[in-house]
């Protein structure tokens, strides 16, 4: 999907802890009308982060920012290989909605 990379922002499961969510789902809305519910499930099992640098540069609309949802895919080849992961891979994030 991409070459390895390092990503930088902060972890979903502290922003969902911040604002008190209480849902099983995430739907991520991105800026070109892309959308794709996570169950929160996937936040807690792989520690998702929610990232605004890509290889130490803010991440601007034009370089898939200014935030995209990151999978730890190196760390869970196996788990985390195949079409229906990539379409997990979030950009240009404008909203996110918790059920």
């Amino acid at each position: 999907w991409t070459k390895a990379e390092t990503f930088s922002g902060f972890k979903v499961s502290d922003l969902l802890m911040k604002v008190g969510s209480s849902g099983t789902k995430m739907v991520i809305h991105c800026l070109d009308g892309y959308q794709y519910t996570i169950p929160i499930s996937d936040v807690v099992r792989y520690g998702l982060i929610l990232a605004y640098e890509r290889e130490g540069r803010r991440m601007e609309i034009e370089d898939l920012g200014p935030i995209g949802l990151i999978y730890p895919r190196d760390q869970y080849r196996h788990e985390l290989g195949g079409s229906e992961t990539d379409a997990k891979f979030t950009w240009h994030i404008s909203k996110i909605v918790i059920m």
